[in-house]
């Protein structure tokens, strides 16, 4: 064995109030005024960031509606417009006829929305519920304290009770009494 090695597998003692690897140069010592008022200070600056963090990083305050309903009117504007948007829809509507299982899919990769652009740019995950056939939940997800759902509706059948335009087919809706989903996903 190498000097170097066997000193650090040796079994003497080392002092707690010392911080650094036996052998090694010590970082600092803490029995020494400086390095005691170090620690201190540390504590100091801990405690205060802890109170900061629990008194004032609540969540923000919830997004106003007519935020969220400019973004909705702003993504089916870039997705060609309410025309295209209920061609599509037609189109989802018929590919999810079928659907037996409900469907819980990211946009970005789920098969029911390919070629559909207009439809992936409404939102980031799709939620069909074959037992409310003419309508799809759609999530809009800007961040963890800013989600909502909005409802894609089958333009071929009447509007459902409850459900309050945007733009088209696109819209809030009530779910089975809780409220506007908009305000439900708050």
């Amino acid at each position: 064995m190498t000097k170097e090695f066997s000193h650090s597998l040796s079994l003497e003692p080392t002092r707690v109030s010392r911080l650094g690897l036996p052998g090694s140069r010590r970082l600092f010592d803490i029995s020494s005024p400086r390095g005691s008022a170090l620690i201190r200070s540390m504590k100091g600056v801990v405690a205060i960031a802890v109170c900061l963090l629990l008194a004032g990083c609540g969540p923000p305050p919830p997004v106003a509606k007519e935020t969220h309903i400019a973004q909705v009117q702003g993504a089916v504007s870039k997705a060609g417009g309410v025309t295209n948007i209920l061609n599509e829809s037609r189109i989802l509507f018929s590919r999810l006829s079928g659907e037996t299982n409900f469907v819980l899919d990211r946009m970005d990769d789920s098969r029911w929305v390919v070629g559909l652009s207009g439809i992936t740019n409404l939102g980031d995950v799709l939620h069909y519920e074959p037992s409310q056939p003419d309508r799809i939940r759609i999530r809009i997800h800007n961040s963890h304290f800013d989600t909502y759902f909005i409802a894609l509706q089958n333009p071929d059948r009447p509007e459902p009770a409850g459900f309050e335009k945007i733009a088209g087919n696109v819209g809030f809706i009530e779910q089975d009494g809780a409220g506007n989903s908009h305000r439900a996903a708050q």
